[in-house]
């Protein structure tokens, strides 16, 4: 099963280029609100905020703004149900398979 990358699709519907131009957008901004000359403004260890510097918080924040909107965009994909198996799921298939298989033979496709 491989992933095909989507966001460059030419076969994307309106909705699904606005969710994923939207969590592209928050990335990049997430990314450059990183950068001169935005986080100079934020760049003081007072005032504390939630007992952190404003720094720190202030990157905390971004950090859970590209947590949060990525898992939105997992479960928005996930919800028709296109990722059946995870990765726990597969990973007790290929031990299950490989303890049925004798000591010592490996298939072709294992390397």
């Amino acid at each position: 099963m491989s992933m095909k990358a989507r966001i460059f699709s030419t076969a994307l519907n309106k909705i699904e280029r606005r969710v994923y131009g939207t969590v592209t957008i928050v990335v990049i901004g997430t990314f450059l609100a990183t950068m001169w000359p935005i986080y100079p403004l934020f760049s003081r260890i007072r005032p504390f905020v939630l007992g952190m510097p404003a720094s720190l918080f202030y990157l905390l924040v971004l950090v859970f703004l590209v947590f949060f909107s990525l898992l939105a965009l997992y479960r928005w994909e996930d919800k028709g149900g296109k990722f059946e198996k995870n990765e726990k799921d597969t990973a007790a298939e290929m031990i299950k398979e490989t303890a049925r298989r004798p000591s010592g033979h490996l298939k072709a496709s294992d390397g």
